[in-house]
Formats: structure tokens, sequence, C-alpha cells
């Protein structure tokens, strides 16, 4: 009699307890970094399923919505998780309506990464979170725009509170109001603006005291399209150097380049 490997296998992972169980798939989460990796845990049995779904925060389970499909489509076949939104659209994409759409769950949102968002399509993201209640769940925010003129974002971008945004990129998107986003963003550990135009000119005072109230800072990065005055790169590094010993990387720059030397 011959044996078969594959049935003796199954076998023995079939008597693995839940807790054991529940560490492979946390494991198998974790290193596979996709958003939608447990999709694959909950299709292999019945008994895996509700193990995963037993355990939603510990597994920290999010469902991935790129717009590709109705709103209620996506959301009504899945428990309350925490949703991630990522997507590239073009102006003729129908996805950035379903994207719209999906704000409207504010309090469910943890995670935006939007990448090469043409000016119209970013006016009305920034218009549809205008009229959203706050995103108190939001920990990751990131948004790229190529155009060489991308629209300004409104004071009241995010209604101008997100309490546990942790990670903040923006990439040629002019925002002068982002002192205020940061002054009540006391979670954020990584803030990279990079290719600021020159309509997205932020005040250095408003942005010192901005900074100041993120004693859990990291990481920042500013980068400018157009050069500011020397001393005010100074000025905003000093003061970041002073505020924040412990942060990993700092970077100011545009034409100019500053290192530690120049804020003593």
């Amino acid at each position: 009699m011959t044996t078969d490997y594959f049935d003796q296998g199954h076998a023995l992972i079939s008597m693995l307890p839940n807790d054991i169980l529940l560490d492979i798939f946390k494991f198998y989460v974790n290193s596979t970094r996709q958003t939608d990796a447990w999709h694959t845990l909950i299709h292999v049995c019945h008994r895996w399923r509700e193990v995963v779904f037993a355990s939603l925060r510990r597994l920290n389970l999010r469902l991935l919505y790129t717009g590709r499909s109705p709103v209620r489509e996506t959301l009504d076949v899945w428990p309350d998780l925490p949703i991630s939104i990522r997507g590239s659209y073009d102006l003729k994409s129908k996805s950035m309506n379903n994207t719209i759409s999906v704000l409207k769950q504010n309090d469910r949102i943890c995670e935006i990464v939007l990448e090469d968002i043409p000016s119209p399509l970013l006016e009305r993201f920034a218009l549809a979170t205008m009229t959203q209640d706050p995103f108190p769940a939001l920990t990751r925010l990131k948004l790229w725009s190529f155009d060489a003129h991308a629209p300004t974002l409104p004071d009241t971008f995010l209604s101008g509170y997100s309490p546990r945004l942790q990670t903040l990129h923006l990439q040629g998107i002019p925002f002068p109001a982002l002192s205020q986003l940061l002054f009540h963003s006391d979670e954020l550990s990584e803030l990279r603006v990079m290719d600021i135009p020159r309509s997205g000119y932020i005040i250095p005072e408003a942005m010192i005291i901005g900074l100041s109230s993120l004693t859990k800072l990291t990481t920042l990065t500013l980068e400018f399209r157009s050069p500011l005055p020397r001393d005010v790169m100074v000025s905003i590094f000093r003061h970041q150097r002073g505020s924040h010993p412990n942060a990993q990387r700092v970077r100011c720059g545009c034409s100019v380049s500053l290192t530690n030397s120049d804020a003593l």
C-alpha cells in the first residue's frame, strides 16, 4: 500500500489548533505584503474562512478597493473591514466615479493611494473630501500628480483633521494649508512633500508650527520645484533637527542642498 503524502499533509494541517493556524495565517499575510492576500486563505475551506473572519484585527485585514467595480458590489459581500483605496486613473476612466462614491465610507477608509491623477479628477477628489465628515481611520495617504498645473488642495481638505494619519506623501500637488493639517495629525511619522509648485508655497513660520506638533516624526522630505531663500530652508531644517533629534531621515531641498552643518 503506497502512502499518499498529499493526504497525509492535509491530515496533519487539519489537526492544528486554531491558534497555531492563526499564527501561520498572520505570517503569510505579512510576508506577502498584499492587501488582499487573505482572499487565498478563506477559499481553502470553511474552517479557514471562520478562523480568518474571527481574527480581523489580529490579521489586520483590509478590503482593497480599486474602483473597477461598483461600490455596493464590492462592499456588500464582505464584513465591514477597513478599506484601502488604490488606483491610477485617466480622464476616460470610470473607476474614479466609483472611488469618489466609496469616500462616503469615510469612517472605514484607512488608506488612500492614488497615482498620476489628472487635474480634473484631483479637483473632484479634493471636493469630495471637503463635503465628507472627517476620516478618523485614515493612517496612510499618498497622492501623485504629474500635471504641470495641478489644482491647489483647499484648506478644508480631509476636513482639516486626520487624527490617526501616520504617512503622508504628496507629489506635484500644491497644498498651502498643509501646516493646518499637520497641527491636527499627532500620529504622523512620515511626511514627504515633493515637487512642490510655486502655487503651493507654505509660509515658513506656519510650517514650523505644524512640524512642532509632530512628536513621532521620523522622516521628513520637502522638495520645492522653485528655490526658496536659503535662510528659509535652513530655518526649517534647523527647527526639525532641534525638535526631532531622533528623526532618521530629514531632507529639505530644491536648487540648494542642506547638511547638518547648515543647521548649526
